[in-house]
């Protein structure tokens, strides 16, 4: 950065360099026994392909430094730091029919507000906050380490007021809050549940948590979706499965069925000795995705039904088809049956 001096650059990253090695004992150590290349695999960091930014930006190697040389360190810019409020964790119980359409939903959220008497400073009216005598104020403590090139200071959040430099005196909390300056406040939050969601999904609310300290963020809330299992779809991801019975006579006949979807009934053919187990999918009629738009499929699993009785005329019917079969699938052995199947083909 020095105009007069174009070799300026190079200089402070060899100091960089230096003071990366020094300050480390081990590094030192490698250093002292096989030089440059005894760095090599540690976490040494090469400031020869660094820019300004790198060395000079936050609390980085110039803060270092200057802290070893001069015992000194920046000024401190901030006031209490600031802390993110907490997040905040519910779980939703849906119906089958509200997971797959989606729907508004008011929820009532346990949550935290600033207290209305002292409006978040802790104390009572006419008092105030004492200064922290551990970091006086400043909300953090400096820790002196000697290194090679002097005094190394260590600056770390002040562990007796966490970062606000202030603390309460005891006898001045503020009665309404116990002097925490929040007071639990149950509040209603309307979240929009999406279309298609199952047990395990999870809906977040940004803002919508526990409220931030010292100005601070507020966190999010997370609603937890659990859904009630439907009496006969089931779910596998976005696809919907339906057990679906039949009588044997439409099995072996066929038959035109009207099948329940989750969006209205749907026209399906059952083809004349369609089996039990077999497997009729509705492209694109099971649950939307609720991240993507789309739809999953819809599988319908036939079940054969065999009555316990037979009426007369179904029973004579039957006897009368089974007489008129002249093929003969009575075996003696397995040698039998192997011919038989051989002589199909």
């Amino acid at each position: 950065m020095n105009p007069n001096n174009p070799e300026a650059e190079k200089q402070f990253k060899e100091v960089a360099e230096a003071f990366e090695v020094l300050s480390d004992d081990q590094k030192r150590s490698l250093y002292d026994r096989y030089g440059h290349e005894g760095l090599s695999g540690t976490s040494f960091r090469d400031f020869s392909g660094m820019g300004l930014d790198d060395l000079f930006g936050g609390f980085g190697i110039f803060d270092s430094i200057f802290n070893a040389f001069g015992g000194g360190t920046r000024a401190r810019t901030s006031g209490p730091r600031a802390r993110r409020g907490q997040d905040v964790r519910l779980n939703i119980d849906l119906s089958f029919e509200d997971a797959m359409k989606g729907m508004k939903k008011t929820i009532k959220v346990p949550n935290w507000a600033q207290c209305p008497t002292c409006h978040g400073n802790r104390v009572k009216e006419g008092k105030s906050l004492l200064k922290c005598s551990t970091c006086d104020g400043v909300g953090e403590v400096r820790q002196v380490q000697r290194t090679a090139f002097g005094q190394m200071i260590n600056i770390t959040t002040c562990p007796k007021c966490r970062g606000e430099g202030e603390m309460l005196k005891k006898g001045t909390e503020c009665k309404t809050c116990k002097g925490v300056g929040k007071v639990k406040q149950s509040r209603t939050v309307e979240a929009q549940i999406p279309a298609g969601v199952d047990n395990g999904t999870r809906v977040v609310i940004q803002g919508e948590g526990r409220p931030g300290e010292l100005g601070g963020p507020s966190g999010d809330l997370y609603l937890v979706i659990n859904v009630f299992p439907h009496p006969f779809f089931q779910r596998n991801g976005a696809d919907i499965l339906l057990e679906y019975p039949i009588s044997f006579l439409d099995a072996v006949l066929g038959t035109k069925l009207l099948i329940p979807t989750i969006n209205g009934n749907e026209k399906i053919t059952i083809k004349p000795g369609t089996p039990s187990g077999e497997v009729i999918t509705l492209r694109k009629k099971g649950a939307p995705y609720p991240n993507r738009s789309g739809h999953g499929d819809m599988h319908i699993v036939i079940n054969v039904k065999f009555p316990r009785k037979l009426e007369k005329i179904v029973k004579q019917t039957l006897i009368e088809l089974q007489e008129s079969d002249k093929t003969d699938y009575v075996f003696r052995d397995n040698s039998e049956l192997a011919k038989f199947l051989l002589s199909q083909e």
